[in-house]
């Protein structure tokens, strides 16, 4: 796993061992991201010109104290929000300025987010909460059993039945990357 915390990714164009969408896919890439936000006559530069590549198969860690844009860069590399400059590709993609429609098909295919309160349907229960994603898209078999088998695998085999609230914090957890697991290949942990 590559750890790197958020105020020594590098803020300039990629160098030289960094090759431009054109050339390569990686699974990842960001370039020169910048995020500012208005405060009364001022702007308050919350990302200055992040670069940076994931390749497909990699395990990144993005680490930073409080405050310092970590939410906000992978709200931006999920296309959740838009940079106010620079440039993001997924799979060679360029999702920058892509219209809400086409951003929802590729987030639906491509990009997967587990949140830090797991945003599961409280009223839903475990199985039902890893199935909805199932109907969106095409995914191969029956949702209802798809969901059976994901669930097996992390371990809630026992707990299909069962409410968020009817389990603890971890298995909530292993709940939402269950439901990420039926096709989106990058995860981003937030």
């Amino acid at each position: 796993m590559d750890t790197q915390d958020i105020r020594d990714i590098p803020t300039s164009s990629p160098g030289p061992t960094m090759q431009t969408p054109a050339t390569a896919h990686a699974a990842l890439e960001a370039i020169d991201i910048r995020k500012s936000l208005p405060l009364g006559r001022e702007r308050i530069d919350i990302l200055k010109g992040i670069s940076l590549r994931i390749e497909h198969g990699a395990f990144v860690a993005i680490v930073g104290p409080s405050g310092s844009g970590k939410s906000t860069l992978l709200g931006i590399i999920a296309g959740l929000d838009n940079p106010t400059s620079g440039q993001v590709f997924v799979d060679g993609v360029d999702i920058t300025r892509m219209s809400e429609g086409k951003l929802a098909a590729v987030r639906n295919q491509k990009i997967g987010m587990v949140f830090q309160a797991f945003n599961l349907i409280p009223t839903l229960t475990a199985q039902e909460n890893v199935e909805v994603p199932l109907y969106v898209g095409k995914h191969p078999g029956k949702p209802s059993d798809r969901a059976k088998e994901l669930l097996t695998l992390v371990g809630l085999g026992h707990r299909l039945g069962n409410k968020p609230n009817q389990m603890s914090g971890g298995e909530q957890q292993r709940v939402a990357g269950a439901s990420l697991s039926h096709q989106p290949s990058h995860r981003h942990y937030g």
